[in-house]
C-alpha cells in the first residue's frame, strides 16, 4: 500500500478495507452503493481532483505522446506497528493482525498461540537490533544489551520448540520420472501462521538450518554487526558529485540540494551543474543528468527542441548534443529478414516469393519456389515440378 493512498483515502473509489485472504491480510475496496453509475461518477470526480491538483502544482502534461518519467517511486508504508499484516500481541495478551482499518483478532489453538507469541517476540528483538545498527556506527553497551536480549529469546524458543526452520518430511509412496520418491513437507502450524507477517524473512534468517541433519546454528546477527552504517553526505567538492548525491537521495536533480551540498546559492548551483545536466523541456525545464538525457528516444527529443528554440535559444546546446548521438538511419539493404520471423506478415512473405521466383523455360507453369531457411535473408530457392506434371500446371 503506497503512502499516497494512506495520505489521500478520498481518492479511493469505494471503501478501503482489508480481509483475510489465502496468504494473509489483503486490501479490498467494496464499491460504492448505486451500481455502475455511482462508480463512474465517483471515478470521474476523483480523476478530475487528481488532475486539478497536479496542474496547480505545475505537473500538468499535454497529450503529445509524452511519457511521464519524473514521478517519484511509490514507497511502501513501514510505520512501526502499523504495517498491514503485522502480527502483534495486545495488552491483554491476545494475538492480533494489523489490517487497513484496524486490528483483527487471530484465533488459534493454545499450543499454536504460545509458539506464535515467541516468534513475534523474536521478530521484535531482531528488528530492534537491526534498527540500532542502522542508526549508529558505534557498537556500544546498548547494542550489546539488545544482542543479549535477542540471544535469550532465541535460546528460549529453541529449548521449547526446536529450530525455527524445522520441517518434517514424509514419503508419499509415489515416485518421479527419475525413480526418486516424492516427499511431503510439513511445517509447524505456528510458522505457517507467522508467514503472513512482513518480517517473517528476518526471523527465518536468524539461523542457518541444515535440513538433512535437522540442526541449526545462529546467524551473525547474534554476535556482530550485519548492517553497515552510512553517514549522510552533507558536503561535496564537485558539482558532478552533487548531482550524483541528489539522484541517489531524491531520484532527481534537486537544485536546492545541489546548492546545499556545494555551499552556494541556487543560481550558482545551476551554473556549476550545467556540464553534467541538461534542462529538459519535456519536464518543464527540470535538470536531467547527461547520461539520462542522451539515452532513450533520442530521435523524438530534437523535434520538441526545434519548437522551443525560438523562445529559448539556450536549448541549442541540447540539440547539438542529441544530434551527435543519434545513430544513422538504416536503409532496406541494411536489414536482413528471416523468412520464419513471426513479425513478418504472411502476405508480405507471399508477395516476395511471387516477385522473385523464376519461370520455367520448358513449361507455362512457374517452378515452385521455397524459402531457403539456412540463410538469414529472404531468398527463393527453385524446386522443379515432378516430370508427370510438366504438361499441365498443377496450380491451375
Amino acid at each position: 500500500m503506497s503512502d499516497y493512498i494512506y495520505a489521500n483515502p478520498a481518492q479511493v473509489v469505494g471503501t478501503l478495507a482489508s480481509r483475510q485472504g489465502r496468504f494473509g491480510f489483503e486490501p479490498t475496496v467494496p464499491p460504492p452503493d448505486g451500481g455502475h453509475d455511482a462508480i463512474a461518477a465517483a471515478f470521474r470526480a476523483a480523476a478530475i481532483d487528481v488532475a486539478t491538483r497536479a496542474r496547480r502544482a505545475g505537473r500538468g502534461w499535454a497529450a503529445e505522446g509524452q511519457i511521464v518519467t519524473d514521478r517519484p517511486p511509490a514507497r511502501i508504508a513501514q510505520k512501526p506497528g502499523g504495517v498491514v499484516g503485522s502480527l502483534l500481541v495486545d495488552a491483554m495478551g491476545q494475538i492480533v493482525a494489523q489490517g487497513i482499518n484496524g486490528r483483527v483478532e487471530v484465533r488459534l489453538p493454545a499450543a499454536v498461540s504460545g509458539e506464535l507469541r515467541k516468534l513475534i517476540g523474536l521478530r521484535d528483538a531482531a528488528v530492534t537490533v537491526l534498527e540500532a545498527e542502522s542508526r549508529s556506527s558505534h557498537d556500544g553497551d546498548l547494542l550489546a544489551e539488545l544482542r543479549a536480549t535477542l540471544n535469550t529469546s532465541y535460546d528460549d524458543y529453541v529449548r521449547a520448540h526446536g529450530p525455527i526452520n524445522r520441517v518434517e518430511t514424509r514419503g508419499t509412496g509415489q515416485f518421479d520420472d527419475d525413480g526418486e520418491e516424492i516427499v511431503r513437507r510439513k511445517y509447524p502450524r505456528a510458522l505457517l501462521e507467522f508467514r503472513r507477517d512482513p518480517h517473517f524473512a528476518v526471523v527465518a534468517a536468524l539461523e542457518i538450518f541444515d535440513e538433512d541433519s535437522g540442526r541449526a546454528r545462529k546467524a551473525d546477527i547474534f554476535t556482530k554487526r550485519v548492517i553497515g552504517y552510512v553517514d549522510e553526505v552533507t558536503r561535496v567538492d564537485s558539482p558532478e558529485d552533487a548531482v550524483a548525491v541528489s539522484m541517489d537521495r531524491e531520484g532527481r536533480v534537486s537544485v536546492p540540494l545541489v546548492a546545499e551540498l556545494l555551499g552556494v546559492d541556487e543560481a550558482a548551483a545551476v551554473a556549476l551543474a550545467t556540464p553534467f545536466t541538461f534542462p529538459d523541456p519535456a519536464k518543464h525545464g527540470q535538470l536531467v543528468p547527461v547520461a539520462e538525457y542522451l539515452s532513450g528516444d533520442v530521435r523524438a527529443r530534437p523535434r520538441l527542441l526545434r519548437k522551443k528554440l525560438a523562445d529559448d535559444p539556450t536549448l541549442v546546446r541540447n540539440l547539438a548534443a542529441l544530434e551527435a548521438v543519434i545513430p544513422p538511419e538504416l536503409g532496406p539493404e541494411d536489414i536482413d529478414v528471416k523468412p520464419s520471423a513471426s513479425w513478418v506478415p504472411e502476405k508480405t512473405s507471399h508477395q516476395n516469393l511471387q516477385q522473385s521466383r523464376p519461370m520455367s523455360s520448358t513449361s507455362s507453369c512457374p517452378r515452385r519456389s521455397v524459402l531457403c531457411r539456412s540463410s538469414s535473408r529472404m531468398r527463393p530457392q527453385s524446386m522443379p515440378i515432378p516430370s508427370r506434371s510438366r504438361s499441365a500446371c498443377p496450380m491451375a
